[in-house]
């Protein structure tokens, strides 16, 4: 949200120099920048780890990931309620697949036992 502040100039802080947004086209399939994702001109090295931990270089990562539609809104109450219906809609779909994931480990699991105790007569 304080991101979306910055980028819209509602609050007199500016972006830092090292972030800026994506100009041009990607070749890439991978990529899917557009024209608000912010790129990063630096990458912070491991001796030094003041970067890494500055807000605007953890968060523009994020920023990215938030659909275009709604990075547009300028609207600030709009952008919130829509920010905060994709994040829980996000955190449903990751708890929704770990679930999925426990249930079919405990069924594997469960299955590999009951194997386990058959017997195959052999011979006749």
């Amino acid at each position: 949200l304080l991101l979306h502040k910055v980028i819209d100039g509602l609050i007199p802080l500016l972006l830092p120099d090292y972030l800026s947004f994506f100009q041009g086209q990607s070749r890439l399939r991978s990529s899917h920048f557009d024209r608000l994702s912010l790129v990063c001109s630096i990458t912070p090295s491991l001796s030094t780890n003041v970067l890494a931990t500055s807000f605007f270089f953890r968060t523009y990562h994020e920023w990215n990931r938030v659909p275009l539609e709604i990075r547009e809104l300028e609207c600030h109450s709009e952008f919130k309620g829509s920010v905060t219906k994709f994040l829980w809609c996000e955190i449903l779909i990751v708890r929704s697949k770990q679930r999925l994931i426990t249930l079919t480990t405990d069924l594997f699991v469960n299955l590999r036992c009951l194997m386990s105790r058959m017997t195959v007569p052999w011979g006749p």
